[in-house]
């Protein structure tokens, strides 16, 4: 808010969870997560193979990394899965952020070219 407050806003379901009301105050206390992040090892595999994709991987902070191997995680079947393991190495190769990497996957029917 600009004097180092923040606001979170609470849907319904939240403040329910909570048992809260609309505008009910609350104390939040936020700490850093230092779980380590697991990347699809069957993406870290295949990036090994292209030194350009994975120097272009692992110079992208652990936040954007994880975007890529949930986006692989999240397929729900194998052939899925390979091709967005084939979409994210060109996207590294290309030096593509994953939003670029999405539009081109979306605009091409699922294959980067």
């Amino acid at each position: 808010m600009g004097n180092g407050g923040f606001i979170l806003p609470v849907n319904a379901v939240m403040r329910k969870a909570i048992k809260k009301n609309h505008g009910a105050a609350v104390i939040v206390v936020m700490e850093e997560d230092k779980t380590p992040i697991k990347l699809s090892a069957d993406l870290m595999d295949c990036l090994n193979d292209d030194p350009d994709a994975v120097k272009y991987f692992n110079s992208l902070p652990p936040s954007h990394r994880n975007w890529y191997s949930n986006w692989i995680k999240g397929a729900k079947t194998e052939i899925t899965k390979a091709k967005r393991i084939a979409a994210v190495i060109t996207a590294c190769s290309l030096k593509l952020s994953f939003r670029e990497m999405i539009r081109k996957y979306r605009e091409h029917k699922n294959v980067i070219q």
